[in-house]
C-alpha cells in the first residue's frame, strides 16, 4: 500500500510544481479570458496573490517589463544604478533585465517609474525595442490623439503600427500574434 501512495504523492507534487495555471476569480466572461489563460499557462502573465488577474485594471511599467522579459527569456540584469528601485521590490530583477536588454531606458535622471501606469506610447516603444522593430519605417497614423504623441515615441509608434498591419503576411508564432493583439487592445 505504501509503495503505491509515495509515487502518487510525488507525481501530484511534480504536476503542481510544473503546471502553474491559476483559476482567476475575475476573468469569467471577459473578452480576453482565453488569451489570459493561454499566457498564464505559458508562464508569460501571472495574477495577484488573491487569485485575481484584474483584467480591466491599468498595467504598470514594471508589469510590462516582467511580461516582455518572460516572453523573450531575458535573464541578464544590468549593473547600471537605477535610483527608483530597491532590492526588495518584486520587480527589481525584471527592471534590471529590461534595462540590460535596452527595452527600458529611464528618463534623463535614470528614473524608470516602475509603478506608473504605462502609456500607449511607452508600451509601443518597449515592444518595439523588445521585438527589434526598425524605427526607420515612418508613416502617418490615424489615432485621434496623434497630435499628443511625444516626439521620442513617434518613430517607434509608427513603425510598430506598420509592422502590426504587416504581421499577418509573415510567419509569427500564434502566441506572439495573440499577445500583440491582446496587448494593443488593453491600451
Amino acid at each position: 500500500m505504501k509503495k503505491k501512495i509515495i509515487p502518487t504523492i510525488l507525481i501530484t507534487i511534480l504536476t503542481m510544481l510544473t503546471y502553474n495555471v491559476y483559476a482567476f476569480s475575475d476573468i469569467e466572461g471577459h473578452w480576453a479570458k482565453d488569451a489570459i489563460l493561454e499566457f498564464n499557462k505559458a508562464n508569460i502573465v501571472k495574477g495577484y496573490e488573491n487569485n485575481e488577474f484584474k483584467p480591466n485594471s491599468y498595467i504598470t511599467r514594471a508589469e510590462v517589463a516582467s511580461i516582455i522579459n518572460r516572453m523573450n527569456g531575458i535573464t541578464k540584469e544590468s549593473s547600471k544604478y537605477i535610483p527608483d528601485i530597491k532590492r526588495d521590490d518584486w520587480y527589481y530583477s525584471d527592471i534590471r533585465k529590461a534595462v540590460g536588454a535596452g527595452i527600458m531606458q529611464g528618463d534623463q535622471n535614470g528614473f524608470i517609474n516602475p509603478n506608473s501606469n504605462i502609456t500607449r506610447e511607452e508600451a509601443i516603444v518597449m515592444l518595439s525595442r523588445a521585438f527589434l522593430v526598425n524605427d526607420s519605417v515612418v508613416s502617418g497614423n490615424n489615432f485621434i490623439d496623434k497630435d499628443s504623441i511625444s516626439k521620442w515615441a513617434e518613430k517607434s509608434l509608427n513603425s510598430f503600427i506598420s509592422i502590426s498591419f504587416q504581421m499577418f503576411n509573415c510567419t509569427l508564432s500564434k502566441t506572439l500574434t495573440i499577445f500583440i493583439i491582446t496587448f494593443l487592445k488593453y491600451l
